[in-house]
């Protein structure tokens, strides 16, 4: 029996007294709060017969983790954080697993954190175990709990209640504390001090300036800030805050303690291209360099310990390698505000390095326009008048401290383009040091030296304004601003060494005109088609955002600039006329970018600017389309009935939190694209960056095209706000387009576009809605004609309708009960070739067999289930041209419904009817190549495919729900060209691997190679069977090894004599144990 360990969340007001306290008693007092407890509640908990294998030693703990920074490849607009901690042995046993799950407060249901792996320490038994918490919504609560399992038993449970951060440029108001120098055993007091007060006053993160534990950095010093017994204040504030850790030298002064410095936190690891826009050298350790938003600051931090290392020219390689990066990172950044924090100071202090450090890092940090620069290392407190640059008044190459130039005009506020200033923040609890600061730079010093400021154990509070960022030195001790000697927080005359300073942000005071509601997006515009007179053989965007009324200024005004990604020069785009929506302020901004070659990547940069001065700037990068014919593979996703403001919304923005992750080249909307009732102000949610920020992100650099739903219509002016938020093409006959929708209709609900070796087009389908039989009837042909007409004069392999009614088979279209919606269109879509038409509406997910007409067979005027015909056989598989198969997609996150789909031309379908497989919001993703089209319902909870049970991609036995079907072209896989999909062509496909045949025909995967990947490919993906079936009947059992060894090839000591049908399932041309043993690795084998 043993007591289960629980923590709560208590709010305390009573002070306490350190020192009559033991770490022990300290659990059980009232702590200065709000800070989650640590304590055994009395509960016992029977575990079982398993012996115990882990026992938690330090407590879990809160990291940001590998979070991309803000506009990098792997951002996708939403939060993340890991949950570290770490255990020792507990026992012989090997069965213990952590269990993290998470959820926003005040939700019902927790979702489970998927664990990264172990790492083992190689410190007595330390093992560090860690989960993501991903795709969080910015500043909101959350809650976690890491639950240790034994005999399906809860043996010992953690959690605790935390915030995420603010939205990257969120300009709200908030404070955090920044200090170094800090745990060790012996000032542990001192250090919990400071630590309390930071509790207490609720700051929202820490910055840590180096030398975090003392004094070498290992895991059992590190034992000082994260195990409860040692120090239950730090352990209950990093439950539920981030420390942003600053490596300093006594955290990597020893192997172990480099080690364990970069075990204990979760920090990003820079990739240029995926999650930063700048990476170290592979000989570096990159998680000591890393940055990260918070609101409208960009943070960044750098390891300066190689300043003491004796390696002289090492070092100085490793600091300008990592000057580089920091350079690079903060220029990326068009944040208000930008703080570097490391530990080593540049200049002022006894620590100080050499004049080439600082040198290099004021220049550089200027250019990067840094405000602050936080440093530790001293163990005193200072901050410099902002330090403008550099004077080499003698001539000599050397610059002395008396060249150095800076701003003395005032000590306590400064302007923010003055000059980078340097805090020095060394009074974290280790000890206190004696430095005069001589220098005439030095605006304030605080150390036990009498030619200074008073010094106290303590740290830096910055609370971070739109205007202005505010520096406080607080006294751990007193809780007061250090200096303050009065207590009443302002600085009085008598106050020489009152410890608060400020910067104060140049932003305009014209009377503001515009306030950015919804920031730019990229749209295709009115792009022609190719071969239309219009067409000028290159691609283009549309850039839109929509402002709202600030004030009564008239000073606002937006530039728009263009320029080739890995280029220096921006090139200045016109804007359009600006739209007045007559909706609440909102206008419409827009600029159409022109010409743009196919497929490059492009980056845009919007600029807000108030009387002369940039008031804020979008930047973002995109790439344009494949050029129309380009038969290169691509992915595009699906789905529809999807954007709904919260609390509904949280299901869309799941959906596009995954279809971020998965990165697709653009999203076709099915319509209902704008919950309730289709206006600007339903708009917010997918466009919004507060209401939906995975939604507003995703649309700065990738395409929705959108078709027109009923709830975008629910208004009086007939879906205005999706005609005025999307900019797509304006269909004109003989201009940019080959045929034109009648004029009844409104263009740009109908209208097509074409990307690489595909042609889609929409229509409005909530013609079929309308009450006049006649009116309807006519306004769906002449949509029909536009359709037919467009697509007949495209050459593309693939034909793609999207549009929002489903054709047959949900409960709207059985309120068609003559059919003639389908009657009218099945044909039509065949005239015009269409392999696949997409729909939503249903809140459902399904796909039909081929679709080819309809027969009233009993003569009754209505067309029934069984009168539609369709191509059976195989579920997920279907040949080109065989009929039109249509696709529902309609679980975009709205809400689920329960559409029964027993008709048989169904081949697969999901909703809530129990008959049918199981339904999740989710989209289709689209691998789109020459030879075929793959559609796979994806999961949003999960990223893999509805129905893939053991997820691995690959339907297996028994999984009937498996959610993927293909449209195979009739040439695909059929490499003899003998029009039959069989066991001689895996055997041409072999033959190619085995001759290193290049010819790209048999590269049947797409990825470059030509390997027995693709023999495999084929098998698996285009025959739908497995090694082993030598007889192609669908099956791995004892009538291929019949077949197989009647051949008599087995190890027949001919070279390559074998083919499929004879044994040869690995493709090396022999028939051999070999091959046995792959069709039982993979697991195919049936009894059947």
């Amino acid at each position: 029996m043993q007591a289960v360990r629980s923590r709560r969340k208590t709010q305390h007001t009573r002070t306490l007294s350190i020192e009559t306290l033991t770490p022990r008693e300290m659990l059980a007092a009232d702590l200065v709060g709000p800070l989650p407890l640590w304590e055994w509640n009395g509960a016992v908990a029977a575990v079982g017969n398993s012996l115990p294998q882990y026992t938690v030693h330090q407590s879990p703990r809160l990291q940001l983790g590998n979070a991309p920074v803000y506009r990098s490849h792997d951002y996708i607009g939403m939060d993340q954080v890991d949950i570290v901690w770490q255990t020792k042995s507990a026992g012989e046993g090997s069965s213990d697993r952590f269990v993290v799950s998470y959820r926003e407060v005040g939700e019902d249901a927790w979702k489970v954190a998927t664990p990264n792996p172990l790492l083992d320490t190689d410190v007595e038994t330390r093992i560090v175990h860690s989960a993501t918490l991903s795709r969080l919504r910015w500043d909101t609560k959350h809650e976690y709990k890491v639950e240790l399992i034994r005999d399906d038993l809860v043996v010992e449970s953690y959690g605790a209640e935390f915030q995420s951060r603010l939205r990257p440029g969120d300009a709200t108001p908030f404070s955090f504390a920044v200090y170094g120098d800090s745990a060790t055993a012996a000032r542990i007091d001192d250090f919990r001090r400071v630590q309390a007060e930071i509790s207490r006053r609720q700051l929202d993160f820490s910055l840590l300036t180096g030398d975090v534990v003392y004094n070498f950095g290992t895991h059992q010093e590190s034992d000082i800030r994260f195990v409860p017994d040692r120090n239950p204040e730090a352990t209950a504030w990093t439950a539920s805050h981030i420390d942003f850790i600053g490596y300093g030298n006594h955290d990597t002064v020893t192997q172990t303690g480099r080690f364990a410095s970069s075990e204990n936190y979760a920090n990003p690891i820079p990739v240029a291209g995926q999650n930063a826009f700048a990476s170290l050298p592979e000989t570096d350790v990159p998680e000591r360099n890393y940055s990260f938003d918070y609101g409208d600051v960009h943070f960044a931090t750098i390891d300066t310990t190689d300043l003491v290392s004796l390696d002289f020219v090492g070092a100085n390689q490793r600091i300008t390698d990592r000057l580089d990066y920091l350079e690079t990172t903060l220029a990326e950044s068009d944040a208000a505000w930008k703080i570097v924090y490391v530990h080593t100071p540049i200049g002022g202090t006894e620590k100080a390095t050499t004049m080439d450090y600082f040198q290099n890092m004021v220049n550089r940090l200027n250019q990067a326009d840094v405000d602050l620069l936080f440093v530790g290392d001293s163990h005193t407190y200072s901050w410099t008048y902002p330090l403008e640059g550099f004077d080499d008044a003698n001539q000599d190459g050397r610059i002395q401290d008396d060249e150095i130039q800076f701003d003395a005009s005032d000590r306590f506020a400064f302007q923010q383009s003055d000059g980078v200033v340097q805090v020095v923040t060394g009074v974290g609890g280790y000890s206190l040091r004696s430095h005069p600061y001589p220098d005439p730079f030095i605006a304030a010093g605080y150390s036990t030296h009498d030619d200074t400021g008073p010094i106290e154990f303590g740290f830096a509070q910055v609370d971070v304004t739109e205007q202005q960022l505010t520096v406080s030195y607080i006294s751990a001790a007193t809780g007061q601003i250090v200096g303050d000697t009065n207590g009443n927080g302002q600085h009085d005359a008598d106050e020489l060494y009152f410890g608060r300073f400020s910067i104060e942000r140049n932003l305009p005071v014209a009377e503001p005109q515009y306030a950015v509601k919804q920031p730019p997006r990229i749209q295709l515009g009115n792009a022609p088609l190719i071969g239309t007179p219009a067409f000028d053989g290159f691609d283009q965007v549309d850039l839109l955002w929509q402002t709202v009324s600030a004030g009564n200024g008239t000073d606002d005004s937006f530039t728009v600039e263009i320029r080739r990604s890995g280029t220096d020069d921006w090139t200045t785009v016109p804007l359009n006329e600006s739209l007045d929506t007559d909706v609440a302020t909102r206008t419409i901004h827009s600029a159409t970018i022109r010409p743009l070659d196919w497929n490059t990547e492009y980056e845009y940069r919007v600029r807000h600017w108030r009387s002369n001065t940039v008031l804020d700037t979008y930047r973002q990068t995109f790439k344009t389309r494949l050029a129309p014919g380009d038969e290169s593979p691509f992915t595009f996703v699906s789905y529809g009935d999807s954007a709904v403001k919260l609390p509904w919304g949280k299901g869309f923005i799941g959906v596009q939190s995954a279809i971020s992750e998965l990165d697709p080249e653009f999203a076709l909307l099915l319509g209902d694209n704008l919950y309730d009732f289709g206006s600007h102000d339903d708009a917010d949610a997918r466009f919004d960056p507060v209401m939906n920020p995975a939604a507003s992100y995703w649309s700065t650099h990738k395409f929705d095209y959108f078709a027109i739903g009923n709830h975008d219509v629910l208004n009086l002016n007939y879906g205005q706000a999706s005609a005025d938020s999307f900019s797509v093409p304006i269909p004109v006959a003989g201009e940019n387009a080959v045929a034109a929708p009648s004029d009844f209709e409104r263009p740009e609900f109908n209208y097509a576009f074409d990307y690489g070796d595909v042609h889609f087009v929409t229509i409005d389908t909530n013609s079929i809605e309308l009450g006049d039989p006649s009116v309807r009837t006519e306004r769906l042909a002449a949509q029909l004609d536009y359709l037919v007409q467009d697509m007949q004069a495209s050459d593309a392999t693939w034909k793609i309708v999207f549009a929002h009614h489903p054709l047959t088979g949900t409960a709207k279209a059985y309120s068609d009960t003559n059919g003639e919606y389908f009657k009218a269109a099945l044909p039509r879509l065949q005239e015009a070739g269409v392999d696949l038409i997409m729909h939503g509406d249903s809140h459902t997910f399904s796909w039909t067999y081929p679709l080819t007409g309809m027969t009233d067979r009993n003569a009754d005027g209505v067309i029934s289930p069984n009168e539609v015909d369709h191509v059976a056989g195989s579920r997920d598989r279907f040949l080109k041209d065989q009929g039109v198969v249509q696709l529902v997609s309609g679980v975009g996150g709205r809400s689920l419904r329960s559409d029964a789909y027993t008709d048989p031309y169904f081949a697969n379908a999901y909703s809530q009817a129990e008959q049918t497989g199981p339904l999740e919001f989710g989209f289709a993703k689209l691998d789109v190549s020459p030879d075929q089209l793959v559609v796979s319902y994806i999961s949003s909870a999960t990223g893999h495919i509805v129905g893939d049970t053991n997820q691995n991609g690959v339907k297996d036995l028994g999984e009937d729900d498996f959610g993927q079907f293909r449209i195979v072209a009739n040439h695909a896989g059929d490499l003899n060209l003998d029009g039959q999909l069989d066991s001689l062509d895996i055997d041409t496909i072999c033959f190619a691997v085995l001759a290193e045949d290049t010819n790209r025909r048999f590269d049947l995967n797409q990825d470059g190679q030509i390997n027995r990947q693709d023999h495999l490919y084929l098998v698996q993906r285009l025959l739908e069977t497995n090694p082993g079936d030598a007889n192609l009947d669908g099956v791995v059992n004892s009538q291929d090894l019949v077949q197989v060894f009647t051949a008599g090839e087995y190890d027949d000591h001919h070279d390559r004599n074998s083919t499929w049908s004879t044994g040869d399932w690995n493709c090396d041309g022999d028939f051999d144990s070999r091959d046995l043993v792959l069709v039982f690795q993979l697991g195919v084998w049936s009894d059947q």
